[in-house]
C-alpha cells in the first residue's frame, strides 16, 4: 500500500509540516552519535546534519536580525544585509546560473493560472519568510526541543503523525486564528521595538520597519491561505439554452435507442442525404447513451423509473453480448448483436466504457438514497449488482505491453494478436483508461509517467502535444476526470482551447475542431468520418490542408470558457448547424471538396457518442461537474487523483 501525503494548502498546516518533519529530522540525531552510527555511511551522516542545519536556519536569523540592531555595535545594516542574503539566495543562484548557462535570454511563459514564475517566485518566497520569521524561528525551536526531550528523557510519541490533509479539517483558517496561532510575531515585534528604544534608539526607526512587516504576518499568511474557489455563474438564460439544446440531444437517444436495436445507441442518424440510422454501436458510444441515461434524469428530462427501466434494457442487452476477457467488442450490429469484423477489442473504447459505467453505478447509488419505493430500490441495487460485475469482469492487463509500459491500441481477436501501435501520450483520449488502470493497480504507476509529455508553446502559453491536435485528445477525459488549477493539465486545456479560438478566429469560422464526419461520400452516400485538428497542436501531418469544425467539440470546453462556448454556440446557429436533434454533426469548410456553388457543407447527421458528450458536458456545467463528482466518489477512482495533479 502506497499513502501520498497532498501537500498543503494553507500556511498554518504547512508550518505544522515543516515542524513534522523537522522532528523526524532531529529523530535521526541517534544515527550521527552511539551505537546506531556505524549502520549508515558518511553521506547519510551528511544528510542529516545538514537536514539540521536547515531547520536552525530561522532561528539563527531571527537572533541575528535581534542582536544586530539591539546589542551589537557597528553599522546595523551590516547583521541585515546577512539575514537577508540568506532569505533572498535562491535569487542570487537564479541570477548566477542565467550569466554562466544561459547568458540571460530567457523565454517568457505566459500561464492561464496564477502561479508565478521565475524570479518573482523567489522575491514573495522571500518576504513572505522574513513576515513570518518570528513564528517559523519558534516553531522549529519547538520541534528540535522536543524531539530531543521525546528521544533522550520520556522515550515516548516518537512515532507521533498527522497528515496536511487531516491537519487542515482541524485548523481554522480565517484571520483571528492567524493572529492566534502567529501570537508570537506580534509579542516579539513589541520586543524588538522596546528594547531598541532603550539599547540603540538609533536603529528604532529600523525595528518600526521590520516590527511592522512582522505583525502583518498573520494577516499575509490569511491573505495566501485563503481557498481559492473558481466560480461560474450559470446565467438563467444560459441555463435554458442548455436545457433546451440538451432535451433535443436526448430525443436523439429516446428515439432510435429501441427495441428494434436491442435497446442499444446507433451509431448515427443522418438526415441529408437521407440514409436513416447505421445499425451498428461501440462500446464508446453504448457508455456514452448509459451516462446520458443518468444525465437526462439529472436535468429532469426523465424520471427515476424511466432511467431505471432504460437501464435495465440497454444491461440485458449488454449481459447477453459475446466478449473478450470482459471486453466488449469494437462494433457489433443492433439488430443481431453480432460482432462486426474484424472482430476488434479497442483499448480506448473499452476505458471510455468502464468509467461511465463507473459513473452510471455512483449516480444510482445517490438516486438509491432518495428512493422511497421499496420495489424501486430493489430494481435500483440489482442493476448496481450487475454493472459492478461488469467493471469487475473487465480486465485492462492483456491489452498492456509490460516491456514499454504502454497500453496497446487494442487486441485483433480473430487472428489472436495485439496490434503492434501504442497509446504513449497524455494528451490522448485513452486517458482514461491508463487512469482507470492504474487505479484498480492493474498496471504500476510508472506507465502514467511513460506517457509522452512533450510540449509546444504558442504565444507564450504552453500546452501537451496531442498526436492530431482535436478537442476530443485534450477535452473528453475531462467529462470524469477531475481538473486541478495550476496543473500541467489545466494548462493543457486551456491553452488548446484558445490557441483552437485563434484558429477559428484566423480562418473566420467558429471554432472547435475535432474528429468528425465531413463533406465526401461513400457510394452509398454515406458522409466519411476522419480526425481533423489544429496544426501546431497535433504531430500528425496535414491538418493545415483541411478545415472542419464540430459542434460538440465547442461544449466539451464549457466548463473552461463558459463565455467563450455561448459566443460559438450562436455562430454555429447562425451558420445552420442547429437541426431537429441538438446541433449536427459538424460544418466542412474545405473548398478542395466542395462543389462550386457552395462556400460550406453542413454535415447534417447525428453521430451518437458526440451527442453523449454534448449532453454529459451540459449535465456537468449545469450541475457542478457532477459527473466528475461521481466517478471520483468511486474509492479506487479516488486514489489516483495525485496523478492528475502534475506541476508545470
Amino acid at each position: 500500500i502506497n499513502l501520498v501525503d497532498g501537500y498543503p494548502e494553507k500556511y498554518n498546516s504547512y508550518i505544522m509540516r515543516q515542524h513534522r518533519w523537522v522532528r523526524g529530522d532531529w529523530q535521526l540525531i541517534r544515527w550521527l552519535i552511539g551505537e546506531h552510527s556505524r549502520d549508515i555511511s558518511s553521506l547519510s551522516k551528511w544528510k542529516i546534519l545538514d537536514n539540521m542545519r536547515r531547520s536552525m536556519l530561522p532561528i539563527f536569523l531571527l537572533l541575528t536580525i535581534f542582536f544586530g540592531l539591539v546589542f551589537f555595535s557597528g553599522d546595523p545594516y551590516i547583521w541585515l544585509g546577512l539575514a537577508t542574503i540568506a532569505l533572498f539566495i535562491p535569487i542570487i543562484n537564479m541570477v548566477l546560473e542565467n550569466i554562466l548557462y544561459r547568458s540571460f535570454i530567457i523565454q517568457r511563459m505566459i500561464l492561464n493560472g496564477n502561479l508565478i514564475l521565475g524570479y518573482k517566485t523567489y522575491l514573495y518566497q522571500g518576504i513572505l519568510s522574513f513576515m513570518f520569521l518570528p513564528h517559523e524561528a519558534l516553531i522549529m525551536l519547538d520541534a528540535i526541543v522536543r524531539t530531543l526531550y521525546r528521544v533522550y528523557i520520556s522515550k515516548k510519541n516518537l512515532l507521533e503523525w498527522t497528515t496536511a490533509f487531516d491537519m487542515e479539517k482541524r485548523l481554522d483558517n480565517n484571520i483571528s486564528s492567524y493572529f492566534a496561532k502567529m501570537k508570537e510575531n506580534i509579542i516579539l515585534a513589541i520586543v524588538l521595538i522596546v528594547l531598541t528604544y532603550f539599547f540603540r534608539p538609533r536603529n528604532l526607526l529600523i525595528s518600526g520597519v521590520i516590527g511592522l512587516f512582522w505583525i502583518l504576518g498573520p494577516i499575509a499568511a490569511y491573505w495566501i491561505s485563503k481557498e481559492d474557489k473558481e466560480t461560474i455563474e450559470v446565467k438563467e438564460e444560459y441555463s435554458k439554452l442548455l436545457k433546451e439544446i440538451g432535451k433535443k440531444t436526448w430525443d436523439y437517444y429516446k428515439i432510435f435507442t429501441d427495441e428494434k436495436n436491442n435497446y442499444l445507441p446507433p451509431d448515427n442518424f443522418q438526415e441529408y442525404p437521407y440514409n436513416g440510422t447505421a445499425n451498428r454501436t461501440s462500446p464508446t458510444n453504448i457508455g456514452f447513451y448509459l451516462l446520458s441515461l443518468l444525465s437526462s434524469r439529472d436535468l429532469e428530462f426523465i424520471n427515476t423509473l424511466e432511467m431505471i427501466e432504460l437501464a435495465e434494457l440497454t444491461m440485458e442487452t449488454i449481459e447477453k453480448m459475446e466478449k473478450w476477457e470482459g471486453h466488449l467488442y469494437n462494433w457489433y450490429d443492433t439488430e443481431t448483436l453480432i460482432p462486426l469484423r474484424p472482430i476488434f477489442v479497442s483499448t480506448v473504447d473499452s476505458g471510455n466504457f468502464i468509467s461511465y459505467l463507473i459513473v452510471l453505478k455512483e449516480g444510482l447509488k445517490e438516486y438509491l438514497e432518495k428512493e422511497a419505493n421499496d420495489k424501486i430500490i430493489s430494481r435500483i441495487e440489482n442493476l448496481i449488482n450487475r454493472i459492478e460485475g461488469l467493471i469487475d469482469k473487465t480486465k485492462f492487463v492483456p491489452l498492456y505491453d509490460n516491456s514499454r509500459d504502454l497500453f496497446y491500441i487494442g487486441y485483433n481477436v480473430e487472428e489472436d494478436k495485439v496490434l503492434n501501435s501504442y497509446y504513449d501520450l497524455l494528451a490522448s483520449e485513452a486517458r482514461n483508461t491508463s487512469y482507470i488502470a492504474i487505479c484498480r493497480k492493474e498496471v504500476p504507476l510508472k506507465h502514467w509517467q511513460r506517457l509522452g509529455k512533450s510540449l509546444i508553446m504558442e504565444e507564450g502559453q504552453i500546452s501537451l502535444a496531442s498526436w492530431t491536435g482535436t478537442m476530443f485528445e485534450y477535452l473528453m477525459p475531462s467529462l470524469v476526470l477531475k481538473n486541478y488549477k495550476n496543473t500541467l493539465l489545466d494548462e493543457t486545456y486551456r491553452t488548446s482551447i484558445k490557441i483552437q479560438k485563434d484558429y477559428g478566429n484566423y480562418n473566420k469560422v467558429p471554432w472547435g475542431i475535432s474528429e468528425s464526419g465531413f463533406f465526401a461520400f461513400d457510394n452509398q452516400l454515406n458522409y466519411q468520418y476522419k480526425a481533423f485538428g489544429v496544426p501546431v497542436l497535433g504531430f500528425k501531418r496535414g491538418l493545415k490542408d483541411e478545415l472542419v469544425v464540430s459542434p460538440y467539440s465547442t461544449f466539451l470546453a464549457l466548463k473552461f470558457d463558459p463565455k467563450g462556448v455561448f459566443d460559438n454556440i450562436n455562430r454555429l446557429k447562425l451558420e445552420g448547424l442547429e437541426g431537429e436533434y441538438g446541433f449536427y454533426e459538424a460544418i466542412d469548410y474545405t473548398a478542395s471538396r466542395l462543389p462550386p456553388h457552395l462556400d460550406k457543407g453542413i454535415v447534417k447527421s447525428y453521430m451518437s457518442h458526440h451527442q453523449g458528450m454534448i449532453l454529459a458536458a451540459i449535465n456537468n456545467f449545469i450541475n457542478k461537474d457532477i459527473l466528475v463528482e461521481r466517478f471520483h466518489r468511486d474509492p479506487k477512482m479516488k486514489c489516483g487523483e495525485f496523478l492528475l495533479q502534475e506541476k508545470i
